[in-house]
């Protein structure tokens, strides 16, 4: 998976490397329900992606 998703990288996108954490943030999902990345961690990896839309 990890070389799959070293390949899919394209022009403008960005990515972490494996030796290097993300800054913890808070945001809210998609029900208004605030989304803490610390919390998510402690329950495994995650992975973001993060959709641009226009609804």
């Amino acid at each position: 998976m990890r070389q799959r998703t070293r390949n899919r990288c394209q022009p403008g996108c960005w990515r972490l490397r494996g030796d290097v954490a993300a800054a913890d943030f808070t945001l809210p999902d998609h029900t208004g329900q605030e989304w803490k990345l610390a919390d998510a961690l402690a329950r495994g990896p995650v992975l973001l992606i993060f959709y641009r839309g226009d609804w």
